[in-house]
């Protein structure tokens, strides 16, 4: 399945290698594209809750997950 994810607090180029790093701690995803405000993933496990405990942990805010169709 693949994800959207919003975040706020994104800035820079530092912090879309902050949430890179963040989302390749948690496992069961495969990490397709992080920009400045969003990031996509591709998932097989892993559950929105640990990636918003993951992105959370380096500072920033998700604002929304949904379902790429």
């Amino acid at each position: 399945m693949v994800k959207s994810i919003q975040v706020s607090g994104m800035h820079c180029h530092h912090c879309v290698n902050a949430v890179r790093g963040a989302l390749t701690s948690v496992s069961g995803l495969t990490i397709v594209e992080v920009d400045i405000g969003s990031a996509t993933i591709k998932s097989s496990s892993a559950n929105d809750d640990e990636i918003r405990a993951a992105i959370d942990k380096e500072g920033y805010r998700v604002t929304e997950i949904s379902s790429v169709h």
